[in-house]
């Protein structure tokens, strides 16, 4: 898929929002990416990758990036945010849709998960 996920996205949904504005930016800039957190879940068993110490509360981060993209849409570099990403809360809530869906789309998050779920189940008749 073009959205480096299993499916498409719906334009509708908070997730195909988050897609659509590219809040990728915003998801990094709260913590680890999506493939950092994997391998300190699953490589390492511990935690190698570190987020960065930024002083910006993820309210602020998020405000940042809302009139970043802005000026960008006023500049003709980007596409404009949608009306459900233009506050803070909303745009938070998309970050943790979309680090969450990408999570769940990781191979080698999945795998293990699987792993886990099929060791530890039982079928009764």
């Amino acid at each position: 898929m073009e959205n480096g996920l299993r499916r498409p996205t719906r334009d509708r949904t908070l997730f195909g929002a988050a897609v659509r504005c590219q809040l990728d930016v915003l998801v990094e800039k709260l913590g680890l990416s999506v493939e950092e957190f994997v391998e300190n879940a699953w490589v390492h068993k511990a935690q190698e990758h570190l987020p960065l110490d930024d002083l910006a509360t993820p309210y602020d981060a998020a405000q940042d990036f809302i009139e970043a993209a802005a000026e960008m849409s006023q500049s003709g570099g980007g596409a404009p945010l949608t009306s459900e990403l233009r506050t803070p809360e909303r745009a938070l809530a998309a970050a943790r849709e979309l680090f969450a869906q990408k999570l769940f789309a990781e191979p080698e998050m999945r795998r293990p998960a699987t792993y886990i779920y099929e060791g530890g189940s039982r079928i009764y008749r």
